[in-house]
C-alpha cells in the first residue's frame, strides 16, 4: 500500500471518529431524549469508514487509465447513493420516530465524508 492511501485511509478515520464522538456527545448533552440513536450513529460512521476504504483502495488500483477511473469513480458514487438512500428508508420504516433526526445526521455525515472524499481522492489522483 502506498503511502499517500494510507494516510487517506487513516484521515478518513480519525475524521469519522471524531464527528462521531462529536454526534454522540451533542445529542447526549442537548437532546437527552434522542439517545436511542446513538448505535444508528456509530452504524452510520462505520458504513461511511467501510465504504471510503473500499472506494480508495478500488480507484488507487485504477489510476492509471483516466477513463476506467472515470467509469470507476461514477460508478462507486452511483452505489454509495444507493446504499445511503436504501439504508435511511430502512431506518424509517423500522422507526418511524427517530426518522427526522437520523435523517439530518446522516445527511451531515454524507456531506462531510463527501467533501472530505472529494479532496483526498484529488490528492491521491
Amino acid at each position: 500500500m502506498n503511502r499517500p492511501l494510507t494516510i487517506a485511509i487513516l484521515a478518513l478515520i480519525v475524521l469519522m471518529t471524531i464527528v462521531n464522538t462529536i454526534s454522540v456527545y451533542v445529542i447526549s448533552a442537548y437532546f437527552p431524549e434522542l439517545q436511542s440513536i446513538n448505535p444508528a450513529i456509530l452504524g452510520i460512521c462505520v458504513f461511511f469508514i467501510i465504504y471510503g476504504i473500499i472506494t480508495f483502495f478500488t480507484l488507487d488500483k485504477k489510476k492509471g487509465d483516466g477513463q476506467v477511473y472515470a467509469r470507476t469513480f461514477i460508478l462507486l458514487k452511483g452505489i454509495k447513493l444507493f446504499l445511503a438512500l436504501t439504508g435511511v428508508i430502512l431506518f424509517v420504516f423500522i422507526n418511524k420516530e427517530m426518522a427526522l433526526p437520523f435523517i439530518i445526521t446522516f445527511v451531515v455525515y454524507y456531506v462531510i465524508y463527501t467533501v472530505f472524499e472529494a479532496i483526498a481522492l484529488t490528492k491521491l489522483k
